[in-house]
């Protein structure tokens, strides 16, 4: 995750990846605490769009020269 959102040249994605992220872990933690009653098949749906967020950003999203400002140091 932290690789992906750094060398990203999309601005939206960096949000959107972490934010998928994150409701993938809440429904995991919350799994094992149960502080909520969610069906089981609520995982699937952060976690298909961590896959098609991730999909996108490698296609359309990364640096195509050496020269990209994602390259400097």
């Amino acid at each position: 995750m932290y690789r992906s959102t750094k060398t990203t040249t999309s601005t939206w994605i960096k949000p959107a990846l972490w934010l998928s992220w994150i409701l993938l872990f809440v429904i995991i933690v919350n799994e094992k605490i149960a502080w909520f009653n969610f069906p089981e098949s609520l995982i699937y749906a952060p976690a298909l769009l961590l896959i098609a967020l991730h999909l996108y950003n490698r296609r359309y999203c990364q640096c195509k020269t050496t020269n990209c400002c994602t390259n400097e140091k």
